[in-house]
């Protein structure tokens, strides 16, 4: 006889689907048990289980879904998956900057400032960069030339090697800095792999693993492929922590110099430093996010550019880029001649890119993934349509001017970022190359509806206004959809609002989007 009904869904895992199973078990096993008072002991044992059961199979099903790309939330699930597609998520990027150094006074002698000279802001938490190459003042002089400084900190370990098979060295600093590790092992270099499939027993490689916490690991053969350091060998890696975009500091706030210095002859000195203009190019580590975009992408490359969007894929996953878009020929007549491309790109936070930015995003393309010889190409600025916006707005009625002005221009960044909060591409605006209508059509325009919408749904708006009412809203000064050129990429110009209550704009309007 069946104890209980054969189940059919195996979903039914939560408390009280489990007591109620429970129950049935107890009804069929013990019938002289009735008492099911929640207070007796007998109940309290019963529903002690169901929870168990309950805490234990909710344990089971989020770990069987950290094995599944789609349902994988944590970030080392994500690492780990990513691994067996060669992915490898990126660690931070430091930003850079040029600085120069001035002295009090003039001194008789030269000052040298040697590389690796931490220079930081002031504040409670400041932001450290470390000069890449030696400065000096001259005799006779206060300043320096301009030299190169990364907000990263040089890091060394030390390591006395076991002889073991793959052993694994773990760094002490973080968070990592990606490629800025050397490791020398009984004086001499190892080179950094991917992976020991094609290392022979006597070669000196190692894998270096970075983890959800951006600590690093250097992992080295196991004698069959890749070759055991000898026991007691010296393992030494310098290499880099620090990064992020924290390293994006505004002009003239790297005034503080650590350290003591002294002229050729003998007379010590104080130091200043200044940076003339932003630092740039820090970055953030890969975010999961992202992470579950680009390497999927990353398969359909490989290790070549073949396909117009191969080009795109590989530059949004260069730190620093938000979006891309190549053209040739064959989809803007604008392009001069047949075998040749423009890869317009778009920075993480808008605007124009550096000439650094795009000069990294040619060669690490040409280098890593060539397109075919008679293809010529190049990145190049994006050029945007600047939408200003006009709007007669109906304010609820426990909401401000200010309160709604703050939300509407929230709600407007938003739309018109680049990218999301988390990295990924914001899919409500593109080049209007990507805007697609119902058949698949280019329909390249920013519509006057997705901006009304907007508005309307922002807390605080009661209802937008009319033509009657004057402007009623209008983009670029018409009361019509923003046609966009297929190179074009829409932004936020400015807003003006006017109260349509009052018929008075709101104090201060236009305002920057």
């Amino acid at each position: 006889m069946t104890i209980l009904p054969t189940p059919s869904d195996y979903t039914d895992k939560d408390f009280e689907a489990l007591n109620r199973r429970l129950e049935l078990l107890l009804q069929a096993l013990f019938p002289a048990w009735t008492d099911y008072n929640r207070a007796s002991f007998g109940n309290v044992l019963k529903e002690l289980f169901a929870f168990s059961l309950d805490i234990l199979t909710y344990y089971q099903d989020q770990q069987a879904a950290e094995t599944r790309w789609g349902t994988a939330q944590l970030r080392a699930s994500i690492i780990e998956l990513a691994r067996l597609i060669n992915y490898t998520l990126d660690s931070a990027v430091a930003a850079t900057v040029d600085v120069t150094f001035t002295m009090p006074r003039v001194l008789p002698g030269d000052v040298s400032i040697p590389a690796g000279t931490v220079i930081k802001t002031v504040g409670a938490s400041p932001v450290r960069f470390q000069t890449l190459t030696a400065a000096t003042i001259t005799s006779g002089n206060l300043t320096s030339a301009a030299v190169s400084a990364k907000n990263s900190d040089a890091q060394q370990d030390t390591f006395t090697a076991k002889g073991e098979a793959s052993e694994e060295f773990i760094l002490g600093s973080r968070p990592f800095l990606d490629d800025s590790e050397t490791l020398t092992i009984a004086g001499d270099a190892w080179t950094q792999v991917d992976n020991f499939l094609d290392s022979s027993a006597t070669d000196k490689h190692y894998v270096l693993l970075v983890d959800e916490e951006d600590v690093a690991t250097i992992r080295v053969g196991d004698g069959t492929n890749g070759l055991i350091p000898t026991l007691g060998d010296a393992v030494d890696c310098t290499y880099e922590t620090g990064g992020g975009t924290t390293g994006n500091v505004e002009a003239s706030t790297l005034t503080k110099v650590e350290g003591t210095f002294v002229d050729a002859l003998g007379n010590p000195t104080s130091l200043t430093s200044d940076n003339a203009a932003a630092a740039t190019g820090g970055a953030n580590r890969e975010t999961v996010a992202e992470a579950r975009v680009a390497a999927p992408r990353s398969l359909r490359v490989l290790n070549r550019s073949i396909a117009r969007t191969d080009w795109e894929d590989l530059a949004i996953q260069i730190a620093g880029v938000g979006r891309a878009l190549m053209l040739t020929k064959a989809e803007d007549s604008t392009v001069p001649t047949l075998g040749r491309g423009y890869l317009y790109i778009v920075p993480d936070g808008g605007g124009t890119p550096s000439a650094a930015l795009k000069t990294q995003v040619e060669d690490d393309i040409n280098d890593g993934w060539p397109g075919p010889l008679n293809f010529a190409w190049e990145a190049r600025d994006p050029v945007y349509n600047t939408i200003d916006i006009v709007a007669y707005v109906y304010l609820e009625s426990d909401a401000t001017e200010s309160s709604v002005e703050t939300a509407v221009l929230e709600a407007l960044r938003d739309f018109f970022a680049p990218v999301n909060a988390d990295g990924t591409p914001n899919s409500q605006v593109e080049f209007g190359y990507n805007y697609k209508d119902a058949a698949g059509d280019p329909e390249p325009k920013v519509t006057l509806s997705s901006i009304y919408n907007l508005l309307h749904d922002t807390t605080g708006v009661r209802r937008l206004g009319t033509p009657a009412d004057g402007e009623g809203l209008t983009l670029n000064a018409a009361q019509d959809d923003v046609d966009l050129l297929l190179r074009e990429f829409p932004e936020g110009g400015t807003l003006t609002l006017y109260n349509g209550d009052t018929s008075t704009v709101f104090p201060g309007h236009p305002v920057a989007i």
